[in-house]
């Protein structure tokens, strides 16, 4: 998008944004440090549900095997896998 106004009237309407690469690692940020717990909670669902559904159905298999949560340069935490 290269219009300012465009770029976030589409953030605004809940766009989200990932980045996959050719492992099938796939990365998306999901807010800042600022947000509280349940906006990033819901960020989070969104983009779970936006990488699921962007999924082509010709693969077969369980599509999400692990997911870690992790600042910019920070460590990472591995979400318990029953969440999803």
């Amino acid at each position: 998008v290269t219009e300012v106004a465009a770029a976030v009237q589409q953030a605004k309407a809940g766009q989200v944004e990932f980045r996959a690469q050719n492992q099938g690692v796939v990365m998306v940020g999901l807010g800042k440090v600022s947000f509280g717990a349940d906006r990033l909670a819901d960020n989070a669902i969104a983009a779970l549900a936006a990488v699921l559904g962007a999924r082509p159905d010709r693969f077969r298999g369980k599509p999400v095997h692990r997911i870690t949560l992790s600042s910019t340069n920070g460590p990472g935490i591995d979400l318990d896998h029953h969440l999803w």
